[in-house]
């Protein structure tokens, strides 16, 4: 990393230390992070069920905590490290939010099922769904799937 890097991040992480304005808690935002999740992107009170209305919905909120949570103030190292811990599960739901979006069939009826998509599409998703942030933009990756006495080597296709 080079110096400007480095100054950068001071920066950043100071501006949590130094903030007053405290609208919001940590666990405030955990909170609607994981209500979010939990309701529109095929949680347990939903019975493991979503659809693309409601993961739009989840994606539109939890960019609204993340902004939410980069105006989040700490009294102390401790207290940033709270808020950091947020800011990776946030980035993890917008990846996850992706993720799911991205599959476009239920393949695992009873843990997630995608209601625009309820049966098993062995034709055209019999394949890897991998996500990965990039630049602060998720990528979906898709692979075949790895056949007996194959082996996969990674590539950045």
């Amino acid at each position: 990393a080079d110096l400007a890097e480095i100054d950068g991040e001071q920066e950043k992480i100071l501006a949590f230390l130094t903030r007053s304005a405290k609208l919001y808690q940590t666990e405030q935002l955990e909170e609607a992070m994981q209500k979010t999740m939990d309701e529109y992107a095929g949680g347990i009170t939903v019975g493991y069920v979503y659809n693309r209305k409601k993961l739009q919905v989840a994606q539109g909120r939890i960019g609204e905590l993340l902004v939410l949570a980069r105006q989040l103030s700490a009294g102390d190292m401790h207290q940033l490290m709270h808020i950091h811990e947020l800011l990776d599960r946030l980035y993890v739901c917008k990846t996850l939010i992706a993720h799911l979006a991205a599959r476009q069939e239920t393949r695992w009826r009873a843990f997630q099922e995608n209601a625009d998509y309820p049966c098993q599409d062995d034709e055209h998703w019999l394949k890897y769904v991998n996500s990965r942030q990039e630049a602060g933009k998720v990528r979906i990756v898709l692979r075949n799937i790895v056949e007996k006495d194959e082996i996969y080597e990674h590539t950045d296709q």
